[in-house]
């Protein structure tokens, strides 16, 4: 039996367990409907009507609707399967304890058109309560046929969540619980005509279900398991605490054993510059600094550990920071403290990144400054270099045309497929994209604009890029350490922004990866301040919104994340660093069905 976890034990404050819901499979633009379970007033677009007082609450795979198993229900006015001569239908629910022996959680039901009564025609998910345990009773009548599913030897814990599912292929009528089939029996089915829908409880008001449902979505033809719905979870590790001011974390094979490690920057009182080797994340220095602000390993010698680069000595004005840039090396064994060359000094050496930038196979490495040399806020406003420095020769090479303002964030990518990489900024004037020719010439082009306010609350802060498909993404924090997760996608020739999300504050890290294998990438943001929360963010194509999810709860304010496959299992897992919360902690993937 696979379970998606005790609900109980997902609670972010007592347990390591947290959970995000993605839309798998299923290619939904042919038709059908998803209902999320979101809010009271409405349901999959549908106006509802509300019994009792349901409530809408936060839970760890996001919001759902909690029903007492007394007089709490939702009433929708429309059959979502009626004329499907296949179908699918799925729900994810959480039933708890405390409920009847006999519970009608969802019911679709046919009625007369003539009449307008009910007819013997509907579908029901039910479910049987057996010494503290469930099974899923699922039923299907229309006319003078019928078939009931249900087997009392298949009983599952309670408080847990559970995706459940009824398909029919116009032969056969089978259910499902977290993929595994349940149950099945021939049966002739017609297709049912349109009606009503009740949630939390059967039609006719009897038998009330005590429990969550979190979203339900109906397909007019007959799905494969492969293609249910699906929520990966995340188990929590705290890898380290007490890293005041944490700022970024870097992954690299340090040890030349095969596993990522982990870097972790602070730029708090606490001045050693971590290392935390995989797996079981034994702490090493890598040498005590001031004010440090960012890293990147580059390359390998001949024992396969790569040489760091470290920009320290960094403050937001540039008159009060020394920007310096050195080269860290290990003296033969990486868990003694390495030693530093100084390569360069650039005031507010900010972010630093490497670069493949003309397909050579040998990157150079980024160094984007905060500002200008003498800019002063808040306005920052003077040219704005990027520059760069080859590997062994360590001279910089400046990146003409320059930006102006404050550049906060940077993103390598091969933008057009070339070989060559590209970098995008993301500053007061908006996301800019910077190519190496093969003429050696520099080339700067305007993607977005950014936030439309007035300089300095203009622009971007930091800049991500996915896919939905085939498609391009670009994912943003806005403004400078904003409030605004905003998503551009391409439309005419200009990239259309749409804000998902004002509710973040100082927002300082935002990544993209396809977290549950449905070639959509999923958009991972995290704050510093307000309630140290991060969040993930789904796209669901069938309404073409994005959804947000919680993957910690009160205990990471991130200043950075990144993402990276830690143990191994061909999954992508995820890790922050907090800034006030002082933490490190990564988040194993638990795969769609753990």
């Amino acid at each position: 039996m696979r379970r998606w976890g005790a609900g109980a034990a997902w609670m972010a404050a007592c347990t390591a367990l947290a959970g995000v819901v993605a839309l798998a499979g299923a290619d939904l633009s042919a038709g059908g409907e998803t209902w999320r379970f979101d809010r009271l007033d409405q349901i999959g677009g549908h106006a509802s009507t509300v019994l009792g007082r349901p409530q809408v609450v936060d839970t760890s795979i996001g919001k759902a609707v909690l029903f007492d198993g007394v007089h709490d229900a939702l009433q929708v006015g429309a059959h979502p399967l009626a004329g499907a001569e296949t179908f699918t239908w799925e729900v994810i629910f959480r039933p708890d304890a405390g409920g009847g022996a006999a519970q009608r959680f969802f019911h679709l039901q046919e009625t007369d058109p003539k009449t307008g009564q009910d007819t013997a025609t509907r579908l029901l998910f039910e479910l049987r309560v057996i010494d503290g345990r469930w099974c899923l009773d699922s039923a299907a009548f229309s006319g003078t046929e019928s078939k009931v599913l249900t087997d009392h030897q298949k009983l599952h814990p309670l408080g847990v969540w559970y995706h459940a599912a009824l398909v029919y292929d116009g032969h056969e009528l089978r259910n499902y619980v977290d993929g595994v089939l349940e149950g099945s029996g021939t049966a002739h089915l017609a297709p049912q005509g349109p009606g009503h829908s009740t949630i939390g409880v059967r039609i006719n008001l009897q038998y009330y279900f005590k429990g969550a449902v979190f979203l339900a979505r109906m397909t007019p033809r007959a799905l494969a398991p492969s293609e249910f719905l699906s929520v990966p979870h995340f188990r929590e590790h705290t890898v380290a605490t007490g890293l005041t001011g944490g700022y970024q974390v870097v992954a690299a094979d340090l040890n030349h054993d095969g596993k990522p490690d982990l870097i972790a920057l602070s730029n708090g009182a606490n001045k050693e510059l971590w290392w935390y080797e995989n797996p079981g994340w034994e702490a090493h220095s890598l040498g005590s600094f001031n004010q440090m602000i960012n890293c990147v390993p580059v390359g390998a010698d001949a024992a396969g550990i790569p040489e760091i680069v470290l920009a320290t000595g960094f403050a937001n004005v540039a008159r009060n920071s020394l920007g310096v840039v050195s080269v860290l090396r290990h003296d033969g064994d990486p868990r003694r403290p390495w030693t530093a060359q100084e390569i360069d000094r650039i005031p507010t050496s900010h972010r630093l990144r490497l670069a493949d930038i003309d397909s050579s196979g040998k990157p150079v490495v980024i160094n984007a400054p905060l500002t200008g040399a003498h800019a002063e806020p808040p306005d920052f406003r003077e040219e704005n270099a990027l520059v760069y420095y080859r590997p062994g020769i360590w001279k910089r090479e400046t990146v003409t045309p320059a930006n102006t303002g404050l550049v906060h964030g940077i993103y390598i990518l091969n933008w057009e497929g070339d070989g060559r990489d590209e970098i995008l900024t993301a500053g007061f004037e908006g996301i800019h994209l910077f190519k190496f020719g093969r003429d050696n010439q520099w080339t700067r082009t305007a993607i977005a604009a950014g936030a439309p306010d007035p300089w300095p609350k203009s622009g971007s802060s930091d800049v991500a890029v996915g896919r939905l498909g085939k498609e391009r993404f670009l994912a943003a924090i806005e403004p400078w350490h904003g409030n605004q997760v905003a998503i551009y996608r391409l439309r005419g020739g200009t990239w259309e922004r749409q804000v998902i999300d004002t509710s973040i504050t100082d927002g300082h890290t935002i990544q993209t990866a396809d977290l549950d294998g449905d070639g959509d990438d999923e958009v991972i943001a995290g704050y510093r301040g307000g309630g140290h929360n991060v969040y993930l963010y789904h796209y669901d194509r069938s309404g073409g919104t994005w959804s947000r999810q919680t993957l910690d709860q009160g205990g990471m304010g991130a200043a950075a994340c990144t993402v990276v496959d830690l143990n191994g299992d061909g999954r992508p897992d995820i890790v922050c660093i907090g800034s006030a919360t002082a933490n490190l902690k990564w988040y194993e993937n638990l795969g769609a069905h753990p």
